[in-house]
Formats: structure tokens, sequence, C-alpha cells
């Protein structure tokens, strides 16, 4: 993972063109592309002195732009990403020690679904809403409050995977076929799968995504990279093209867990245009923050609950296996697993028809959009 003094320059990217299918995926990734699990050597990159962020030569952006050919992980770049860092670097250096937020000068990818009141288009992958999405909707408001370097949009799956039940995850008309970077044949999952990809590939070391049901969980597992879903109401969703408010919720996508903490912690707190759910969800913010639970012994004397059935019984042996040697290692943490945990009618919870979720989920989406989209 690249240091602070250089996130920006190795972060920005070239627009996107076209991605062609390749049979020997390892020998068309960018040589700085980590291989899988390669991300535990590294520490986390939110700074704890002040960085220094330089202006980032062209030659330093032409292997991004190799991986974004193949990866499509961004759909757009900030135009005014520079200045942004070059702003953040003059506080920085002003000697007063100013700094508005945990993330001030850190560069960070936004999915395209979540506003930024810039330059930057919001579409949710969507030509329906290119140009038109920002002109009218208040930009997601931690963004600027936690002082973070906005450099561009992560590619997802159109209309958060809501455009149609038969398109690929991580597939949109603007964006193109999102690609896992570990095999690029399996899917990315899900609908922040742009935030994933790029955050695996090393294009950035911050992203973030919304959840609705499995949108930062699921890419983040499959790209082997580190969400966190925050319960709803923990961060605005002001300026967020919606699908359901009950469930829709924003968060961070980082290489380590640590990252995702402090970025977690930077972006929580009331907001004022999402106020009946900040107001809710600010009650349960922890005095004194997450960081003070980013501690080796933390598994200590947790119990964790164990789901086999529907779950784990569903994956072959060699995932199971895998599983395994993960439970051994909580255990040896200190964890204690209450295994074969069962929960009632399991079955019909998880199944979106009967449970009702596809009903309801339809009509709030469609209550939502009309409520907030420029017509």
């Amino acid at each position: 993972m690249a240091p602070p003094s250089s996130l920006l320059s190795t972060a920005l990217l070239h627009s996107t063109t076209a991605c062609s299918p390749c049979c020997c995926w390892r020998n068309n990734l960018p040589r700085h592309i980590h291989r899988r699990g390669d991300h535990r050597r590294h520490t986390t990159i939110l700074p704890t002195r002040r960085p220094h962020i330089p202006r980032a030569p062209r030659a330093l952006l032409e292997p991004h732009a190799s991986a974004q050919s193949l990866l499509r992980a961004v759909i757009e770049v900030n135009p005014d990403a520079l200045r942004q860092a070059d702003r953040a670097d003059r506080e920085r250096r002003s000697g007063d020690g100013k700094r508005r937020g945990g993330l001030h000068g850190i560069p960070v990818l936004l999915k395209d679904n979540i506003a930024t009141g810039d330059r930057l288009n919001t579409t949710a992958g969507s030509f329906a809403l290119l140009a038109r999405w920002s002109l009218v909707t208040p930009a997601w408001p931690a963004s600027s409050r936690a002082g973070a370097v906005i450099f561009g949009k992560a590619s997802m799956s159109e209309w958060a995977h809501y455009r149609s039940w038969h398109i690929p995850s991580g597939w949109s008309a603007r964006g193109g076929q999102g690609r896992n970077p570990y095999v690029l044949s399996a899917g990315p999952c899900d609908s922040s799968s742009g935030s994933a990809i790029a955050v695996a590939a090393n294009m950035v070391s911050v992203s973030l995504g919304t959840e609705t049901a499995g949108s930062i969980i699921c890419p983040s597992a499959r790209n082997s990279v580190v969400g966190i879903k925050p319960t709803v109401g923990l961060t605005s969703r002001a300026g967020v093209i919606p699908v359901t408010p009950r469930q829709d919720t924003i968060g961070p996508i980082c290489r380590t867990v640590s990252d995702a903490v402090q970025v977690l912690e930077a972006i929580v707190g009331f907001d004022e245009r999402d106020a009946e759910a900040t107001r809710e969800g600010s009650r349960y913010i922890p005095l004194g923050g997450y960081r003070q639970f980013l501690k080796k012994d933390g598994l200590k004397g947790k119990r964790l609950g164990v789901l086999r059935k529907v779950f784990l019984d569903s994956y072959d042996e060699s995932i199971q296996k895998t599983f395994e040697e993960h439970f051994d290692t909580m255990r040896q943490r200190g964890g204690i697993l209450i295994d074969d945990l069962e929960i009632a009618n399991v079955e019909s919870i998880i199944d979106p028809t009967r449970s009702g979720e596809f009903v309801a989920t339809a009509a709030e989406f469609k209550m939502s959009l009309n409520a907030t989209c420029p017509s």
C-alpha cells in the first residue's frame, strides 16, 4: 500500500477504455497490483503525522490506466482532484494545525450513486441520469466535512443492481463490466463492485460504497478487502440515489480493518438533511469513537454465532475448510464460537419472495426515486 505522501499520485486514473477478455489474467495485471493476501503486510494508510501530497506526474498515472482498462473499476475521474490535493497541502503546511476532518487530504473513491456537489456526474451507472442528478441534489455531506480529496466515482451495478435481476453483477451501461482483479472470470458481486475492485487492485486505498442488501459486504468478500456496513442512520444518505430508506447505508471499503474503522469514524454523525435516521443513529456512536476498539486481543471473550444451516452448508468442501481454519484462528484469539446456531424460519427470512422483501423494496424504490429524482 502506498504511504500517505504518495496517495494521490498512486490513486488517480485515466478515463475508462474498452476492456478485452484475456486468457491469462495474471500477465495482464500491472506489476503494482498486489496478489491475494499481500495486503496483510501493509499498515494503515491514514496518517498520524502531516503528509505531503505531491502533484501527480503523468508517468505515475499510466500504470493505473492499464489496470482500469482491464478491470473497469472507475467510471469517472474528478477534474478538480489535484486542486483539492493542493489545498489540503496548503492547509496542512499552514502551521496552525488546521484539519478539516479525519480524512483531510486522503484521496477517496466514491460509488457512482453518491453526489458530491462538484463537476462529477452521479448516475448510478445509468445514462438516464447523466448531467442531471448532481444539478438538483445536495452533496453527500461527510466528504467535505472530513476533508477528503474526492478523485472520482467508482463503477457499480447499474441502479444498484435494480435495473434488472438478469444483468451480471458489476455491469452498468456507463461503466461496462467490472471484473474481479484476482480471477477475471469470477463475479465481483453486487452493486458496490467498483469500490471493492479499485481497493483490491491497489488503485486506491480508501473507497466508499452503499448497501441495501449485501452491496458492501459481498463485493468486499469476493475481492478480498475489508468492508463495513454501518447500521442505518450512522452515516448520512443525503445526496445518495436511493433504493429504500429502510435499508440504505453508506460505508467504507479499504485494504485493512484499521483503515476501514478510521474511515467509519470520520463519516458517522448527525446530518440535518437526513435528520430522522442520523439523529437516531447518532445515539449509538460510542463515546471515544471506534478506533479505541482496534485491539489485538479484541476477540477475547466475544461470543460469535456460526450459522451452518442454509449458509455454510451451501458451500463446497474447499470453502468450508477455509471457514474452519478461520474459526480455529478465532478460537485461538479468545473468541467463543457458538456452533450450529439456528434461527427460526431462516429459509423464509432469506428468501426475498417469501419474506416480502421483493414487493416492499420495489415499492419503496419507486416512491423514493419519485421523491428525489429530477423529472
